[in-house]
C-alpha cells in the first residue's frame, strides 16, 4: 500500500523535490507578492528559500487563503474519509487553477461520492448502424465485390480507420503485420477479410493449374490462435457469415465437451480452409500429427497481448507452434510451399509487448490507430468511492439499480435519458456484465445476486468445461441477462447488446482496465462503466480518473507505474 501510495504521489508531482526546472543563473523568483533574487537550481532549494507565508503581505494586506479553495479542500478529505459534518453542503468542486482537463471531457460530480466522466467528441471511427455507405471504400482498399457485398449484408458498407490501414497491407502479402486498435473498431474483420480473400485466390491459381488435392484434410491455409474457447467460438460465427457468399471452410478446435468435440471431428474428416484454435489445443494436434503446414499461407495470432504475456500468458505455447515454421518465415518463397505470413493483432500494445513479439517477428511492420489507449468517445465512466468499510455488495446492487441512466441521441442529436423510455430501458437491461479479480470473488457475487432475485450466471477459470459453455450459451441467448466473470471474457469478446458493465473488483493495471471497459459502446454503440473503489484502489484510480480528464494515453501511464515498481 505504501509503495502505491508513493507512485501516485510520483505521478500527481508531489515527489519532484530533486528536479531540475532552472539553470544556473538568477531568476527573479515571487512568493505570496513579494520579490526575492536566487540562484535557483532546484525546487527543493526553491522550498528551502521560502519563508513562512504568513509574514509576506499582498498589497499590504494580510495574506488569505481563497475561500473557494478552503471548500474545495475540506470537500475532498471529506472524500477520504475526513470530517463530513466539517463540510458544507456538496454542489459542484472546485477546480484548481493548474488542473488541466481536456476540452473534449466532460467531468461531472453526482454526489460526495460519484465522479462520472463523458466525452463530448462525436467521433466513431465510421461505426454504428446510422454509418452507411456504398461499399466502394472496401472495394478502394482491394477487397473483391463478393466480400464487399457479404460486409453490406452484415451491415458493413465503410472501413474503420485500422481497416483502411492494415488490409491493404495484408492483401500485398510478403510482409509480417502487426495492428493494434481500440477495441470494438472491427480488428476480426481486419485480418479476416485479406486472409479470406488471399485462400481464394490462391485456390484459383491452383484450379487453373489443374493442380490435383488443392484441398486436403488436416491441411489448413490460415490458422487463427486465440486465448480462450469462448473467442474461438465467435471468430468462427464471423468467419461462417462471410462464407455465405464466398465459399470457403472452417472450423474451430478447442477443449470441452458438445460442440468443440462435433467441430474436431469435422476437422479430422474434411478439407478445412481456415482453422480457430487455442494455442493448447494446437500443440496436441501437432504433436499427435493431426495437423500438417504444408498448404499454410496465414499464421493469425489475436489479443497478443494476452498471448504473449511473459508468464501469464501462451508465449511458450507459440514457440513450440512457432519453431516448425521458422525455415519458412525467413524463405518466405519456398519451392513447394506457398508464401507464409504472420498476422497479430491486438488492442494495446505496450513496449514489453512490442519487444516479445519482435523477438518471434524481427521484421514485421507494426500499424496503429492514434485512439489506441484511450476511452471510446461513446462510453460513460462512473467512479463510485466506497467509503471506509462500506459495504461494497450494497454498492453493487445500487449499481445494478442506477446503471440504466444513461443517454443517447434521438432523431434530432439531443440527449434522452434511457430511464424515462421504457421500451428502451427493458432493452438496456438485457446484458450486464460484472468483472472480478477472481473465481472465489465470483461465486459470492454470483450468489449475492441470485439470492437477490437477479437472472445472473457466471464465468471463470475454475468451472468444468460443459458448464461453462453452458453458461456462456445461457448468456448469449438471454437466458441469464447479468454474467459475473474474470478477465476470460475481457480480451476480444464482442456481445451485443451489453450497455452496462461493472467492476466490482478494480483491475490491477490500466491495460486491464481498457479491455475490461472496451466490452461495451462498441461499435460506435453507447455505454456505461461503473466502477467500485475500495481503499486500496485509490491510488490506482485517481491516476486512470487524471488520465481520463487529461485525455492522455493509459499505455503512457502503464509504462510509468512499471517504471517506479
Amino acid at each position: 500500500m505504501l509503495k502505491l501510495r508513493s507512485i501516485y504521489n510520483a505521478l500527481a508531482g508531489n515527489n519532484i523535490g530533486s528536479l531540475p526546472v532552472f539553470s544556473n543563473y538568477k531568476n527573479i523568483v515571487s512568493f505570496y507578492g513579494t520579490t526575492t533574487r536566487k540562484n535557483i537550481t532546484t525546487i527543493s532549494s526553491l522550498k528551502s528559500n521560502r519563508k513562512d507565508k504568513s509574514q509576506y503581505t499582498q498589497r499590504d494586506k494580510p495574506y488569505k487563503e481563497d475561500s473557494k479553495r478552503v471548500n474545495y479542500i475540506k470537500t475532498k478529505k471529506s472524500l477520504y474519509g475526513g470530517d463530513l459534518s466539517s463540510t458544507s453542503s456538496f454542489k459542484k468542486p472546485y477546480k484548481e487553477p493548474n488542473e488541466i482537463v481536456d476540452k473534449n471531457i466532460q467531468v461531472e460530480r453526482i454526489d460526495q461520492l460519484t465522479t462520472v466522466y463523458r466525452s463530448k467528441n462525436k467521433f466513431n471511427d465510421q461505426l454504428g448502424s446510422d454509418i452507411t455507405g456504398t461499399g466502394i471504400a472496401f472495394q478502394r482498399l482491394n477487397v473483391s465485390k463478393v466480400l464487399v457485398e457479404t460486409l453490406k449484408e452484415m451491415g458493413i458498407s465503410v472501413p474503420s480507420t485500422i481497416q483502411q490501414l492494415t488490409i491493404p497491407e495484408i492483401l500485398k502479402g510478403g510482409n509480417d503485420i502487426l495492428f493494434a486498435s481500440q477495441t470494438g473498431t472491427g480488428k476480426t474483420l481486419t485480418y479476416l477479410i485479406p486472409v479470406i480473400q488471399s485462400i481464394k485466390k490462391a485456390e484459383e491459381l491452383e484450379t487453373a493449374k489443374n493442380e490435383e488435392n488443392s484441398r486436403l484434410p488436416r491441411r489448413p491455409r490460415a490458422i487463427i490462435l486465440v486465448p480462450t474457447r469462448e473467442l474461438a467460438l465467435q471468430v468462427m460465427s464471423v468467419a461462417k457469415k462471410l462464407s455465405h457468399k464466398v465459399k470457403f471452410s472452417c472450423t474451430t478446435t478447442s477443449s470441452g465437451g458438445g460442440d468443440l468435440l462435433q467441430y474436431l471431428k469435422m476437422y479430422k474428416s474434411i478439407p478445412i480452409d481456415v482453422l480457430i484454435s487455442t494455442p493448447g489445443t494446437l500443440i496436441k494436434l501437432i504433436e499427435e500429427e493431426e495437423i500438417f503446414f504444408s498448404k499454410l499461407q496465414h499464421l493469425v495470432i489475436d489479443e497478443a497481448d494476452s498471448m504473449f504475456t511473459v508468464g501469464k500468458g501462451f508465449d511458450e505455447e507459440i514457440k513450440q507452434i512457432v519453431k516448425p515454421l521458422e525455415s519458412r518465415f525467413k524463405n518466405r518463397k519456398s519451392e513447394g510451399f506457398p508464401p507464409l505470413n504472420a498476422i497479430v493483432c491486438s488492442a494495446t500494445l505496450t513496449e514489453p509487448l512490442m519487444k516479445v513479439i519482435n523477438e518471434f517477428f524481427p521484421n514485421i511492420q507494426k500499424y496503429s490507430t492514434p485512439t489506441i489507449h484511450r476511452s471510446i468517445n461513446s462510453l460513460v465512466q462512473k467512479f463510485i468511492d466506497i467509503k471506509g468499510g462500506g459495504d461494497k455488495h450494497a454498492a453493487l446492487l445500487h449499481a445494478i439499480t442506477t446503471g440504466q441512466k444513461i443517454t443517447k441521441k434521438n432523431n434530432n442529436d439531443n440527449e434522452i435519458n434511457l430511464e424515462n423510455d421504457s421500451t428502451i430501458k427493458q432493452q438496456a437491461q438485457k446484458r450486464i456484465l460484472i468483472f472480478c479479480n477472481s473465481p472465489n470473488s465470483c461465486r459470492s457475487t454470483e450468489y449475492l445476486l441470485t439470492e437477490n432475485d437477479y437472472n445472473a450466471t457466471s464465468l471463470h477459470g475454475e468451472i468444468p468445461a460443459k458448464r461453462r459453455n453452458a453458461n456462456w450459451k445461457e448468456f448469449l441467448n438471454g437466458d441469464k441477462n447479468i454474467l459475473v466473470c474474470t478477465d476470460i471474457v475481457s480480451r476480444g469478446m464482442d456481445i451485443p447488446d451489453v450497455d452496462h458493465v461493472i467492476l466490482f473488483d478494480f483491475p490491477n493495471n490500466p491495460i486491464d482496465y481498457i479491455h475490461r471497459i472496451g466490452r461495451t459502446a462498441r461499435a460506435g454503440k453507447h455505454g456505461v462503466v461503473t466502477s467500485l473503489i475500495a481503499k486500496y484502489d485509490r491510488p490506482l484510480s485517481n491516476i486512470i480518473q487524471n488520465a481520463i480528464k487529461k485525455g492522455t494515453s493509459l499505455e503512457n501511464l502503464n509504462k510509468r507505474i512499471n517504471k517506479l515498481l
